[in-house]
Formats: C-alpha cells, structure tokens, sequence
C-alpha cells in the first residue's frame, strides 16, 4: 500500500493536506510529518484544518504551516489550488466538515490515507488504508523512515511522536503494538522528549479546561 501510495505523491507537486473536522494529534501529527517531508523532497504542500488547530498542538506546528480554515477569506478560491488533495487519519470526506463541499468542488486528484476500518471508501479518486496500523502517523513514519536513513528533521520526528501518543493513549491501549514501540524508541533517540510531549498535550490549560476546572471547585 506504502509503494502505492509513494507512487501516488511523487506524480504530484502541489499536495493539499486536511484531516476531520477538529483535528486531534493523529490527524495533525500525520499533517506535520508528511509536509516535512513533502516540502523536503521539493513539493509545495499546504495543511488546511477546520475550524482551527487546536490550543494543545500548537506546539508540533513551530514553523507556522497549519492554516485554520477561512471559507470567506484566503481559502475562498482554495478547490483550484492544489493537484492533489489528500485526507489524512480519516476515510470518510464528510467528516471533513466545512471543508467538504470544497472538496467535492476541486478537480484535484483526491484521496485518504487511514487506518480505521470501515467500509471501501467512497468519494476519492485514490484510497490508501491500513487497518492493521495503529495510527496515521505510524503509516507515514513507514513511508519516510526507510527514505530518511540518518537523523529525521526535529519537526517531523516530534509530529510523529506526537500522533503515536494520542492514538494509543500514551501507549496505553490495547493498539499499543511492538512495532509502536520501537518506531516510539526511534524517535525518542532522535531527541523526542516524551515527558514534554505528554505535558503540552494532556496538561495544556486552555481556557475551556480553566473554566470547567473552576465550575468544578465551585460545586
């Protein structure tokens, strides 16, 4: 599927990345990763989020590429900008959200890397699914690990890291497979830090969680 799937970026240079609506660390992490290394291999790739990217992933997006998605504003001629639109961490197009019927309007190639099981996906041009993975990121850590023999660019390495944490509950369910592991201990060699990973995604204080937090005291 990963040959495939290869295949299908290298025929493309302009490569829109989006996952579902309210994006969590998988579907993010997995965005991140894959621009690092689309950008790396000379490709103009793009990551549109809807409604925006959320307060405890700031942190995998330092160089600023997540674009929360503006349907009146800078993403209103966005159907006609890519040649590729590419999915991630979802194999559904409605889950898209608002972004949906931007999808249906492009006349990119359009298709969804996954690894949920559910029925064949519908609406894509190209579908690369892997059940047997335990996140999206573990896809896209198999497709550019054996590509990047030596150290992986830090922001790559952390996004990934980032997406095997959120998928598997830091490592907790039952998708907490041996090869997780071992792509998880690669990455921690390459200067992941998994103590501030978890922090900056569990222990974010956002204002949603002050205010629950304070409703809490309160009673």
């Amino acid at each position: 599927m990963l040959d495939r799937f290869a295949a299908f970026l290298d025929r493309h240079t302009k490569v829109l990345l989006t996952t579902h609506e309210n994006p969590d660390g998988d579907g993010v992490g997995a965005a991140i990763a894959l621009a690092a290394h689309l950008k790396a291999s000379g490709k103009d790739a793009r990551i549109v989020v809807t409604p925006a990217l959320p307060e405890n992933l700031r942190f995998l997006d330092p160089m600023g590429w997540i674009e929360g998605f503006e349907p009146h504003g800078v993403h209103r001629d966005l159907a006609s900008w890519p040649d590729a639109w590419l999915l991630l961490d979802a194999s559904e197009p409605h889950r898209m959200g608002a972004l949906f019927p931007i999808f249906e309007a492009t006349k990119a190639d359009r298709a969804c890397l996954d690894h949920h099981l559910k029925d064949a996906p519908k609406g894509f041009d190209a579908e690369f699914t892997d059940p047997t993975a335990s996140a999206s990121t573990e896809l896209i850590y198999d497709l550019v690990r054996p590509r990047i023999g030596g150290e992986l660019p830090a922001v790559m390495a952390q996004a990934l890291y980032a997406g095997l944490v959120s998928d598997t509950g830091n490592f907790r369910h039952s998708n907490s497979t041996p090869k997780i592991h071992h792509a998880a201990a690669d990455l921690i060699a390459q200067g992941v830090h998994p103590a501030r990973t978890f922090n900056a995604l569990y222990q974010t204080a956002t204002p949603a969680k002050l205010k629950l937090f304070g409703r809490a005291m309160e009673g």
